[in-house]
């Protein structure tokens, strides 16, 4: 194998990583949840008042919605702590045993655009 053609592949090489490395940069900066709850597929009770949201870093703003079929039973006025890397979402009173599905949209410090649904059940 000649030098000039070792030389080359590993600038191929390098160039390679450089794209892949600047490429998942992006991927780095999006605010990650570290916790929902009631949590995915779980059962709480129909006294339940909040629904609530955490992230893993900042985030800039969100929406989250909980609807039981096509009624929306949360009030639309997420609370943020004050470090926004938490909120929660609250319900209205008098809700019945059944299941209900929250859709969670939030924006990250980079600007860029998350969503999440899941659903539980009250009893």
């Amino acid at each position: 194998m000649s030098r000039s053609f070792r030389l080359r592949a590993a600038g191929a090489v390098a160039a390679v990583g450089a794209a892949a490395a600047l490429a998942a940069a992006p991927a780095l900066a999006h605010a990650p949840i570290k916790t929902l709850t009631p949590e995915s597929g779980a059962t709480a009770s129909t006294s339940l008042r909040y629904v609530r949201a955490s992230f893993k870093e900042g985030i800039v703003s969100a929406a989250l919605s909980v609807k039981r079929g096509s009624t929306t039973v949360s009030t639309g006025a997420p609370a943020f702590n004050e470090r926004r890397t938490a909120l929660r979402e609250r319900l209205r009173s008098g809700l019945t045993a059944g299941r209900y599905t929250a859709r969670l949209r939030w924006v990250s410090d980079d600007g860029h655009v998350q969503t999440k649904t899941w659903s539980f059940r009250l009893r």
